[in-house]
């Protein structure tokens, strides 16, 4: 160092001033050059002190298959949440078809920032952000401490609940197979059926179940009867019945490409639900206008998506309609609809059995009911009585 300062003064010729200003340069410098290099050291230091002290579960709705654990943790973050410390709340929609008729429920959920919360006792730190602000994705990073490492991964199972059993729920949207939920149902012990109909329906799909993939790769039932007769809720419940999953397709949101690629992106064993097929131009008429910014969907689409090159595989379709002598009748022959089905009304005699054995009240009714005005009778002798099990 001495040398250093030597040979400074001999290069300013003693002048103290000059060697002064030198000196401080050269040591600004080096201590800049100490700063860059080390500039990183306290944010790892940190960031290692951070590892060892917490730990972290992160997850994004970047992809469909996240995005119902994604909506559930933050719907459980935002109930348990303290408020000074998190008040950015924001909304999400489920389709939880153990609900109600549509499934669509409306829940709050933690918005962008930092929330703190409680879990079986003990405090965690919630952030929300963008993935990117390029994309509309967003993640959620949740932080324990090291010593609750067994609550963050208990958070994590009630976060799961029961997704990973039930029959998933999805829905195309927008090009692709969005999933919403799961279908929380008892299946056909829920539903008040006319006899005959559920013996016929329950026949032909045991048959199908049995007779393997290498035989038939899939059973297309259509469903018809008028209007508020329980179509949609037999559709759920064959799901569950069968352990299913559930795509359900709305033939006035895709045109002929477009339901080409939902058809082949249908998992193999799932079961695929296509209502009211006589709303749509395309199974009513065999004429629909071209337009190249818009493409139409047309009857060939349809036929050829449900009978395409690339088949089902071991897939159960249903199909619903409330006027089954609109649809065309290629759409509804022999061989692409393999078995056509009326649901009936229920008969006086079996709603009133039933009502009693599901609440032990007597219902003086005389006239047949549909499924939908049985649902409200059970729906209001729920509130009144309690039951055994759920409405239909």
């Amino acid at each position: 160092m001495n040398e250093v300062l030597l040979q400074i003064k001999a290069l300013t010729n003693g002048d103290p001033l000059l060697t002064a200003v030198i000196v401080g340069v050269l040591t600004f410098t080096l201590i800049g050059l100490v700063g860059y290099m080390l500039k990183d050291v306290p944010a790892k230091l940190l960031s290692w002190l951070s590892s060892l002290l917490f730990v972290r579960l992160t997850i994004d709705d970047s992809h469909q298959a996240r995005t119902e654990i994604f909506n559930k943790l933050s719907f459980l973050i935002s109930n348990t949440t303290i408020p000074f410390f998190s008040r950015s709340i924001s909304e999400a929609v489920y389709f939880d078809y153990g609900v109600n008729y549509d499934g669509r429920v409306s829940v709050k959920s933690i918005g962008y920032g930092m929330h703190l919360f409680k879990y079986a006792g003990c405090f965690m730190l919630a952030s929300r952000t963008k993935v990117d602000s390029t994309m509309a994705y967003d993640s959620i990073t949740v932080s324990a401490p090291w010593w609750a490492k067994d609550k963050l991964h208990s958070f994590l199972e009630d976060t799961r609940g029961d997704i990973s059993t039930e029959p998933k729920v999805n829905i195309f949207e927008e090009t692709e197979w969005c999933r919403y939920g799961t279908l929380k149902s008892s299946g056909f012990s829920e539903l008040v059926l006319d006899e005959g109909f559920k013996q016929e329906l329950m026949r032909e799909v045991d048959n199908f179940a049995s007779r393997g993939k290498s035989v038939v790769s899939k059973l297309t039932i259509l469903l018809h009867g008028k209007t508020g007769t329980g179509k949609t809720g037999i559709a759920r419940a064959l799901a569950v019945e069968y352990h299913r999953d559930l795509y359900i397709l709305n033939l006035s949101t895709v045109n002929d490409a477009t339901i080409h690629k939902a058809i082949r992106k249908v998992a193999p064993g799932a079961m695929l639900l296509i209502e009211d097929c006589d709303c749509v131009k395309a199974t009513v008429s065999r004429t629909a206008e071209s337009n190249v910014d818009n493409p139409p969907l047309t009857l060939g689409g349809v036929l050829n998506a449900l009978d395409g090159i690339i088949p089902l595989d071991d897939c159960l379709v249903i199909m619903t309609t409330n006027h089954l002598d609109n649809l065309d009748p290629a759409l509804i022959r022999k061989g692409r609809v393999d078995v056509s089905i009326e649901v009936p009304l229920i008969s006086a005699k079996q709603v009133n059995e039933d009502y009693f054995e599901r609440f032990g009240a007597v219902l003086n009714r005389t006239e047949p009911l549909l499924g939908c005005e049985v649902y409200e009778l059970h729906r209001r002798a729920n509130l009144r009585y309690g039951s055994v099990h759920n409405s239909v």
